[in-house]
């Protein structure tokens, strides 16, 4: 397990000494790129999140209400719609 978690650090640009253990320095430059890829991560769930619950509510006007009056809107179209 320690080789590849050498090798790991390694591949992200963690620079290590010969007995594997990481530059302190290093280390806490990669555990800030983890955090800030953590956080882009993070985003992207609320963001899809946020359209999910549009098309859920969506859908869920469509089933109590029925078609609009302005013409049959099909379920497909009406995620078209939302998604942009």
């Amino acid at each position: 397990m320690r080789v590849f978690q050498q090798y790991d650090m390694q591949t992200q640009g963690v620079q290590t000494s010969p007995d594997g253990s990481p530059n302190t320095r290093a280390l806490g430059r990669h555990l800030i790129l983890l955090e800030n890829r953590f956080n882009e991560l993070a985003n992207d769930v609320n963001l899809m999140q946020d359209k999910l619950t549009k098309i859920l509510i969506t859908l869920d006007k469509l089933a109590n209400k029925g078609a609009p009056t302005n013409g049959p809107v099909t379920s497909a179209e009406a995620l078209r719609r939302l998604l942009g």
